[in-house]
C-alpha cells in the first residue's frame, strides 16, 4: 500500500530528523482534487496527517467538506533549510499519489511548491493560494476572496 510505503521510506536524511516515534507523512483522502503544500510541518508530522490541525481548520474554513480533497505535500518529512534538496526522493512517492488518484486540479499551497509543480509538466490545472498561516492571518475579506477563487477553481473543472 502507498501509504505504508511512504512511512517506511529512508531515500533521504530527512526522516533521520523526525520526532521520535514518527514517520515520513502520507497524504489524506481520495479525492480528485489535490492540495499540494511543500512539506509538513512537525506539529504535522506529529498528528500523522500533511497538515497541522490549524491548516486543516482553514481548508475546512474555505472549502466546507474535505471529501473531494487529497492533502498532501511534496516532502514527507519537516524540512525548514534546503526543502528542493530533498525533492526528489520524495517525487516517486508525489508520482504514485498523482498515478493513483490522477487529480484533474492540484491548488498549490504557497509560491515555492506552485514553481516546483509548474516544473513537473502535470496534466492538470495548478493554481495556487498563500500560505495557510497568512490567510489566517488576514482579513476576512481575504479569507472570502481565497474561499471565492478556490470554489471558482473546483467549478471550473467539474
Amino acid at each position: 500500500m502507498l501509504a505504508n510505503k511512504i512511512r517506511m521510506c529512508t531515500s533521504c536524511p530527512l526522516y533521520e530528523y523526525l520526532p521520535e516515534g514518527c514517520t515520513p507523512v502520507p497524504g489524506l483522502g481520495s479525492g480528485s482534487i489535490f492540495i499540494v503544500g511543500l512539506y509538513p510541518n512537525n506539529d504535522a508530522v506529529i498528528l500523522g496527517e500533511p497538515f497541522d490541525q490549524i491548516e486543516i481548520e482553514i481548508l475546512k474554513n474555505l472549502l466546507g467538506s474535505l471529501d473531494r480533497f487529497y492533502l498532501t505535500n511534496l516532502i514527507k518529512c519537516p524540512s525548514k533549510s534546503h526543502a528542493k534538496r530533498y525533492l526528489n526522493p520524495c517525487l516517486t512517492h508525489f508520482y504514485a499519489e498523482y498515478n493513483w488518484l490522477k487529480p484533474k486540479l492540484m491548488i498549490a499551497v504557497g509560491e515555492q511548491t506552485k514553481r516546483i509543480l509548474d516544473e513537473l509538466m502535470l496534466n492538470c490545472a495548478i493554481p495556487h493560494i498563500p500560505s495557510l498561516h497568512k490567510i489566517l492571518n488576514g482579513s476576512k475579506a481575504d479569507m472570502e476572496t481565497f474561499s471565492s477563487n478556490l470554489q471558482g477553481w473546483i467549478e471550473a473543472i467539474e
